[in-house]
């Protein structure tokens, strides 16, 4: 049942897969609300009880139907469970999606469960029974009264039955988009019994099980969602990694439905590893893994290429629904680092190989490679110029388009404002995240295939990157920042990672030279940025504080440049900051990033100081008044989240595992 600090979240996990197949709970009593999807557009999907007749929702908002009561509910690491007593009997149902790092196939598979169990002392005539709109699979974001003809159909399969529901009129690809759904593809839904139900406007899916004169009722559902087509990857229609070969949705569906058992046992062992990851920081910190882990997962599709290759492509929810964004990367990382390394080479290789194309002709490395599902080119820094004739950017969020293939366009074509591109930041980015690839892989191939980029990286941080100019940076949310003394920090790291790599490829002159720049300037960095108690937010900003983040990751790549000493007086200095419900980002306002917060943590060794900082980010996540999925972006006063929600950074919450596994 629920142990006593998992009172609530702010939004609850239940289907969850891929940026297109998301699907929450808004509330605390399951049958409280209706379901939506990751954004908050209503998905309604309803869930009945009928016991001897009496009939009770358990799922979904139904004010025609007597609501079943819950009294509980849990979170672990992929799946979510409710609990429900009447009378004599109880009824547990478990929302299960098998993201499993450790199984690529099962990870792709587009197929999620919600199982069911009902268990009574006395015998009785029991019906469970789940129905889905059709809306599941159109976009009404914009339009609550839209209604499209769709298409039902209905399968029977070896030992359980399918429905399915799409639009007619099938347009894979036909948007690409922040916070909306596929407007394409089939939602399937699998049990013992299904059948599809219309009414004048609506179909409905529907999939049931029932027994007569019966004390258990055990079983689950499928819900599987086939996009048709996944990426657009420079030129290449890809589908999900699971059809790479060949197989069908109903190969899915057939394999889930055995498999079930197997895959539900995964599913336990993957908490047990959050368990273990927690340990040494409590049941907080592991409510907040807990929070993170499906939705960080979630957020990706992963496809391979023509050529073979692994490619795992975030969507920047919520903030412009980038893909392949590097400052969404490089936060979210260490939750990759450590559970399957081998896939944070499928978030790179997009951003390499989109800088090696004509349009990109800069001597850093560029912001994310398009807007999901689409990999174009760089979407972020798009300018457009009427008296060129060059209409490039999407300017209405509220309207559904697609935009132009940027890595089509000549040399000769300037697409890009340079006041909006984040040179230091992806260029550090990039050569920090490359590094812990490598070694956390043991496979340096991509290093030697992009060599020359990291090289050409690496020569703008050392020109660059002590001082940066005016420039845009991650987390300028209150303004671009001249001098930025954590930028400087992450060039510097930065720096020293590619001195790292040359040094795994055998060029020992460039290792040994990058190097002693990256300790020149770290010697430098105290002296222009350390007022001899706090460093500064900028240079020459005296009464200025800001999280320097970046440091967490000096602990990771060799020798650390700055002193332990000066990290731990670092994060005293923040505590003396904080608020209820997190450390400030800087001195300008009282927002904060919560995946950072736990970057910052790890600047001590002292257990109870990083249990400090786990405790403000769990009493966000408990008490906050906004019900979407666990936000990154917060007000450290109020609790009040700020636009960011499902987005993949919150990986990051897992880097104090990282660091203290690396230290073993």
């Amino acid at each position: 049942m629920m142990s006593k600090l998992e009172r609530r979240m702010p939004a609850y996990p239940l289907f969850v897969k891929d940026p297109y197949f998301s699907i929450w709970s808004p509330a605390d009593e399951i049958n409280g609300a209706n379901t939506v999807y990751w954004h908050g557009e209503e998905k309604p999907i309803h869930g009945y009880l009928s016991i001897d007749g009496e009939k009770y929702c358990f799922l979904g908002l139904d004010e025609s139907v007597p609501k079943l009561q819950q009294v509980g509910v849990e979170v672990k690491a992929l799946s979510t469970l409710y609990h429900f007593r009447k009378d004599d009997f109880l009824l547990t149902i478990e929302f299960l999606s098998p993201l499993l790092l450790n199984d690529l196939e099962t990870f792709s598979c587009p197929v999620c469960f919600l199982a069911y169990d009902f268990a009574s002392e006395k015998k009785h005539s029991v019906q469970i029974e789940i129905i889905i709109d059709q809306k599941i699979c159109y976009n009404t974001c914009f339009n609550e009264e839209r209604v499209e003809e769709c298409r039902g159909n209905r399968f029977e399969l070896e030992g359980f039955e399918a429905v399915s529901v799409g639009l007619n009129r099938q347009m894979p690809l036909s948007h690409a988009f922040d916070e909306v759904g596929a407007d394409w593809g089939y939602y399937y839904l699998a049990g013992k019994n299904c059948e599809i139900l219309k009414n004048e406007k609506y179909l409905f899916l529907k999939a049931g099980d029932g027994a007569e004169d019966a004390k258990r009722l055990s079983g689950h559902f499928l819900l599987a969602f086939d996009d048709i087509v996944s990426i657009y990857y420079f030129g290449e229609f890809l589908k999900g990694y699971y059809f790479r070969n060949g197989k069908t949705i109903f190969d899915a569906l057939r394999e889930s439905h055995g498999r079930f058992p197997e895959i539900k046992a995964k599913c336990d062992e993957a908490d047990l590893k959050l368990e273990e990851y927690a340990q040494a920081y409590g049941e907080e910190y592991l409510f907040v893994l807990r929070a993170a882990y499906r939705q960080t997962l979630g957020a990706h599709k992963l496809v391979q290429d023509g050529s073979g290759r692994l490619l795992l492509l975030s969507k920047e929810c919520n903030s412009d629904g980038c893909i392949a964004t590097v400052d969404i990367t490089y936060p979210s990382a260490p939750l990759f680092l450590l559970e399957r390394p081998e896939l944070v080479q499928g978030m790179l290789q997009p951003i390499f190989d989109f800088a090696r194309m004509p349009v990109w002709k800069y001597d850093f490395a560029p912001h994310d490679v398009g807007i999901y599902p689409y990999c174009l080119g760089q979407y972020y820094a798009v300018k457009s110029d009427a008296s060129k004739q060059l209409d490039l950017e999407v300017w209405d969020w509220k309207k559904q388009t697609s935009l132009p293939f940027y890595h089509q366009f000549p040399e000769t074509v300037e697409i890009y404002d340079m006041n909006k591109q984040m040179p230091v930041e992806e260029s550090g980015n990039m050569l920090i995240v490359s590094y812990l690839t490598a070694l956390y892989t043991k496979d340096t191939a991509i290093l030697r295939a992009n060599f020359d980029l990291l090289s050409k990286w690496a020569g703008f941080l050392v020109e660059h990157g002590l001082v940066p100019c005016n420039q845009l940076c991650t987390d300028d949310f209150s303004g671009h920042l001249d001098k930025n003394a954590n930028l400087a920090i992450k060039a510097i790291i930065g720096i020293k990672a590619y001195a790292m790599i040359a040094e795994m490829l055998g060029k020992e002159e460039t290792a040994k030279e990058c190097l002693e720049i990256a300790r020149d300037y770290a010697k430098k960095w105290m002296e222009l940025y350390f007022n001899g108690e706090h460093s500064l937010l900028a240079l020459d900003e005296e009464g200025t504080f800001s999280l320097k983040y970046n440091l967490a990751v000096d602990d990771l790549i060799g020798e650390p440049l700055f002193a332990r000493d000066f990290k731990e007086r670092e994060l005293d200095h923040y505590l003396t900051k904080k608020n209820r419900y997190g450390i400030p980002l800087d001195s300008r306002n009282t927002y904060t990033k919560t995946d950072w917060l736990l970057w910052v943590a790890c600047l001590t060794e002292n257990k109870e100081k990083r249990k400090e900082v786990i405790g403000m980010v769990h009493a966000f996540l408990c008490e906050t008044a906004d019900r979407v999925p666990f936000s990154d972006w917060i007000d450290t006063v109020t609790g009040e989240h700020l636009v960011f929600r499902n987005r993949t950074v919150q990986g990051g919450l897992f880097m104090p595992i990282l660091v203290d596994n690396r230290k073993k």
